[in-house]
């Protein structure tokens, strides 16, 4: 995510020569819109005044993540409510964007990620693991058309089941999600 953004950082323009992209996450920002929302919603949660800076500094680190949490459940934001912001300045369009507009520095780039990339993320949201048919479907739902949901569950499952991998829905969604 980092790497990804600082590729289209101004300032960062030729400072690098290669780049690895490891986990890339999609769209590694936020706008900057969005991420006012949820750091408002972060501050409402510590009860905090947004012009309290000394307030938030004062605050001990787990009743800062206890908060990040129950931002993160209440707006849907997984496990890491907050990423980079393209702020129009440090930040100008959101990477992706300026990636495909060919904005972004030209410079060799390898990208991966591993073979249960979801599982990390999962990990912080144990409703997942009970995750039924009918929470699958409904995950699925993000990933593709809803005319499509049945056909790539069963296309999952059938090279999980090949492989003697784990059929359960979670198991599919974790699969889903990495790819």
């Amino acid at each position: 995510m980092s790497v990804g953004c600082l590729l289209n950082f101004p300032e960062a323009r030729g400072l690098f020569h290669k780049a690895v992209l490891e986990s890339p996450v999609g769209e590694m920002a936020r706008p900057l819109g969005m991420s006012v929302e949820l750091g408002g919603e972060f501050l409402s949660t510590l009860e905090v005044s947004t012009r309290d800076v000394a307030a938030l500094r004062g605050l001990p680190p787990d009743r800062m993540l206890r908060a990040q949490k129950k931002v993160a459940a209440k707006t849907g934001q997984g496990g890491a409510p907050f990423i980079p912001v393209a702020d129009g300045t440090v930040m100008p369009a959101m990477p992706l964007a300026s990636m495909e507009a060919g904005l972004g520095f030209r410079v060799p780039t390898v990208i991966g990620c591993n073979l249960e990339e979801d599982k990390l993320f999962s990990m912080m949201n144990p409703r997942l693991y009970r995750m039924d048919e009918e929470g699958l479907r409904a995950a699925a739902a993000r990933f593709v058309a809803a005319r499509d949901v049945d056909r790539l569950i069963a296309a999952y499952r059938e090279a999980r089941r090949g492989r003697g991998d784990s059929v359960t829905p979670f198991e599919i969604y974790s699969a889903l999600s990495t790819d």
